[in-house]
């Protein structure tokens, strides 16, 4: 069994769409899909990654679908 049988599992995952490297090359900026609550279309939020290593991902949009994941 592959870690992908369950499609379900499979099309619940997060899935990064687009990256944006900042000028200095310290933050990238990420564009996060995920499923809504019905699963029948997928919503997007942008992260910000400090690639320092020391710092948490930081959400930096908020939507009111996105919201409800």
């Amino acid at each position: 069994m592959t870690d992908f049988a369950d499609l379900a599992a499979f099309v619940a995952l997060p899935r990064v769409t687009g990256l944006a490297l900042s000028a200095d090359a310290t933050r990238l900026v990420v564009a996060v899909q995920r499923p809504d609550e019905a699963a029948s279309r997928y919503v997007s939020s942008l992260w910000e990654v400090p690639l320092d290593g020391g710092a948490e991902p930081v959400r930096l949009t908020r939507s009111e679908q996105a919201d409800l994941l």
